[in-house]
């Protein structure tokens, strides 16, 4: 019976609703081969294509032949209101399923408009002391005069409440006063950094606090002798903004929000200050007058403190917590680089991909003298006085392709007025497989193979009996270079191939060579791990490009140390990801490859798996034209 309907539903339908149906348009493909002689053969093809940009509703396809008798008919008996209703409903969600983005955007917009005006008058009811208001202090019959938002909202208190509730906080209550809020800071007592403990050397004095809001604060505070200055700052959560008699001081949450600021929206400290400014409120009075008020050594030192147990060493907190750069685990005194660890990063050095950012300059008239990074030498970048000598001494010959153009990048980025005024041009660095950061170094100059050439070195000189996958845009002209140089035992120890979307800018020969998924080893990587690790990294241009070497180096470390924890964090998702794409890939190649060996026969035998695998390793002929990559 319902067979029946059906046909009786598409048998009245219009021509035009037929056609969305049944059509079935027909499109032109091109078909492109490669021959055993490395020859492109091109066909056109015109094969039909279902294409359908969204699923058509069932109103859409019989909606002009419903009537009211061929409505679902139920044992239940509604009313004529009810079945009124529910098919409004129903042409509603049709309404909406087939709506455009731009009326989407439209009717959102329509539905602010509608309730923009409730908006305003609850915010405005809001910012009003409600009539008759109470002090919310228990027993307390005073009226309100005053309502605190860091205490939460609606808290309304009196004014004697006001001051006793708000010692030892950071807080700025709003005082109701000529139809208005006012905030005002609330008078202190004195602030002991250590309750109970009670010195003849105690002395008051004040300290100008920044809050988590940027607000300024007066507080007085007594100092004794027992400890330093900057040390019971620390008690009371402050980060003192000068090591010896500091007069400033930062909340720590503050801190912390501005260390995210910086590393995650990559902002530069200017910019941090001036948007402390503008959250401020404008009737608050000003303590610190500059706008740039944090110094660049506070900020350092806030990102990079020291290890408690290493008092005199480099070793930070932060590199503490980073694990999984294990070279951090054995400079620090406090622990030892175990098997797992050492293992861990043996897997993580087995395939890399390595790559050249020239977004990352600094200006020559920024080198001025200046100490050392603050990170431990090697977290991430080699010491870049070896990196020079080896590219200095090291004799980069022609590439063994004729025909295939000189690789420039990085080489006319900038005119010769220009390229004399920049000290260093980018960074050239690695990354795991797994997206983990491993080595870097500054560049000097445009690209060359030099530079992949000592970072594989370097890499061989850290794990010598381990075998590397090296993903590098240029592996060809790598191969080739490494051949000509007499360097075997290098290329022995490594396999090179082009990351998977850099490949298509070569020529197919040297697809057929160096693509990911033809040479063995390198599963279903595709090599752009650096590429996504430089989308991050660009953005850090405009705030790096005039600091000193030293801490530029100490900026790309904390980026650096950033991207890692957050790749760490979806570490388990983006493995578990791979897998079952790696699994649907497998099921997916077997079958391909069940229907091509049954379908082809060569002579009087089907072609069987054996054969396949015999093709794969067999040498293109003699005759075969060799084609050049003209990456």
């Amino acid at each position: 019976m319902e067979g029946f309907a059906l046909f009786a539903f598409v048998k009245v339908m219009s021509s035009t609703e037929k056609a969305k149906l049944f059509k079935c348009q027909r499109k032109s493909f091109k078909l492109v081969s490669i021959t055993q002689g490395g020859r492109l053969n091109v066909k056109r093809k015109r094969l039909p294509v279902k294409r359908r940009r969204r699923k058509s509703s069932f109103f859409e396809l019989f909606g002009s032949i419903l009537k009211d008798d061929f409505l679902p008919q139920c044992e239940e008996e509604y009313s004529a209101q009810e079945t009124a209703v529910g098919a409004s409903l129903l042409k509603k969600k049709a309404a909406v399923s087939t709506k455009s983005y731009h009326e989407k955007r439209k009717a959102s917009q329509e539905a602010w408009a509608e309730k923009r005006q409730q908006i305003l008058s609850s915010f405005v009811e809001l910012e009003m002391l409600p009539p008759a208001a109470l002090c919310q202090m228990e027993n307390c019959p005073e009226m309100a005069a005053c309502r605190c938002n860091d205490c939460g909202i609606g808290t309304y208190l009196c004014g004697a409440h006001a001051v006793t509730e708000h010692q030892r906080k950071l807080h700025v209550p709003s005082f109701w006063k000529d139809g208005t809020f006012s905030p005002m800071y609330m008078k202190q007592s004195p602030w002991i950094p250590r309750d109970g403990h009670s010195c003849a050397s105690m002395k008051e004095r004040s300290i100008v606090v920044f809050d988590e809001k940027g607000r300024q604060h007066s507080i007085p505070v007594m100092f004794c002798g027992c400890w330093t200055d900057a040390q019971q700052l620390i008690f009371l959560k402050l980060w003192p903004a000068t090591a010896t008699r500091p007069e400033v001081a930062f909340h720590w949450d503050l801190m912390s929000w501005l260390r995210t600021m910086s590393l995650e929206c990559h902002a530069s400290l200017k910019s941090l200050c001036e948007a402390l400014g503008w959250m401020s409120p404008p009737t608050l009075p000003t303590l610190v007058e500059s706008l740039q008020f944090l110094d660049k050594n506070v900020w350092m030192e806030t990102l990079h403190p020291r290890c408690p147990a290493c008092p005199t060493g480099p070793d930070s907190l932060e590199l503490l917590e980073n694990y999984l750069v294990w070279t951090i685990i054995v400079n620090c005194n406090t622990m030892k680089c175990s098997g797992d660890v050492q293992h861990l990063w043996r897997q993580r050095a087995n395939e890399l991909s390595a790559w050249t950012l020239f977004g990352l300059k600094r200006w020559k008239k920024s080198t001025v003298q200046s100490l050392p990074p603050r990170y431990p030498a090697e977290t991430f970048f080699l010491e870049q006085d070896k990196v020079d000598d080896f590219l200095k001494a090291y004799k980069q010959e022609s590439t063994a392709l004729k025909d295939c153009n000189a690789f420039q990048a990085g080489n006319a980025i900038h005119t010769k007025s220009t390229s004399n005024l920049i000290d260093e041009t980018g960074l050239f660095g690695a990354v795991c497989r797994h997206e983990m950061p491993l080595f870097f170094f500054n560049l000097r100059q445009g690209e060359q193979l030099g530079n992949a050439v000592f970072l594989i070195k370097h890499l061989k000189n850290e794990l010598p009996s381990t075998k590397h996958f090296i993903l590098y845009d240029i592996a060809c002209k790598l191969h080739a270079h490494l051949k000509k140089s007499m360097q075997d035992e290098l290329l022995a120890s490594i396999s090179l191939a082009v990351p998977a979307f850099h490949v298509y800018g070569h020529k197919p020969s040297c697809q057929m060579q160096f693509s990911t998924r033809r040479v063995e080893g390198f599963a279903l990587s595709d090599g752009e791990q650096v590429e996504r690790l430089w989308s991050f990294m660009r953005n850090f241009c405009s705030s790096t490009k005039e600091m000193t070497s030293s801490n530029r180096i100490d900026a790309f470390t904390d980026a650096l140390l950033h991207y890692s924890k957050k790749t760490e964090g979806k570490m388990g998702e983006l493995i578990l990801q791979r897998y079952h794409r790696a699994l649907d890939s497998h099921a997916s190649a077997e079958k391909e490859l069940k229907d091509i060996m049954v379908s082809q026969v060569q002579g009087a035998a089907v072609i069987t798996e054996d054969d396949i695998k015999r093709w794969i390793t067999q040498k293109p002929t003699p005759s075969a034209p060799q084609i050049s990559c003209n990456f």
